[in-house]
């Protein structure tokens, strides 16, 4: 989430938002579900087409918070004046959500390939370049596992 300078809100999770009288500003999807499933009335979750007019929102202090993912506000906050801006992240409570690679069920084989490849770039530590220099945690890859994320053995 994006907040004004010094969260005068004090959202630090979506149950924190739930409880607060605060807007936020999301597209449909995940973000929305996510405060609504949390106790969020509707009434306070503003749905926008996309990131810019959040931003406009936001600036005009028509919402108070950002709800959009990680890297996506990452890259709006390099456009936002720090001293006025600030990223929540992560979030209290919020659950590891990943981007990932998927494959056929039935070809177990190209997985594996993936799979092998990815493990060398992440022993060489260039992989951890990768999701720094992208404004990902390098961490995360090693917080969950494929069978945690996807709940089951795959």
């Amino acid at each position: 989430m994006i907040v004004r300078k010094g969260n005068p809100k004090g959202i630090t999770s979506y149950e924190a938002l739930a409880k607060s009288d605060a807007i936020i500003a999301v597209v449909a999807g995940a973000e929305q579900k996510r405060a609504l499933d949390l106790g969020t009335p509707p009434e306070r979750i503003m749905e926008v087409p996309d990131v810019f007019v959040a931003i406009d929102l936001l600036k005009s202090g028509r919402v108070d918070v950002l709800g959009f993912p990680d890297v996506t506000l990452i890259e709006v906050m390099k456009n936002l004046p720090a001293d006025q801006y600030e990223l929540l992240s992560p979030l209290e409570g919020e659950p590891i959500q990943c981007s990932a690679a998927a494959f056929n069920p039935q070809n177990k084989a190209m997985r594996d390939f993936y799979d092998a490849g990815l493990e060398k770039l992440k022993a060489s530590g260039k992989f951890k370049e990768i999701l720094t220099a992208y404004g990902f945690d390098p961490a995360l890859p090693d917080k969950i596992t494929r069978t945690e994320l996807c709940g089951a053995e795959n």
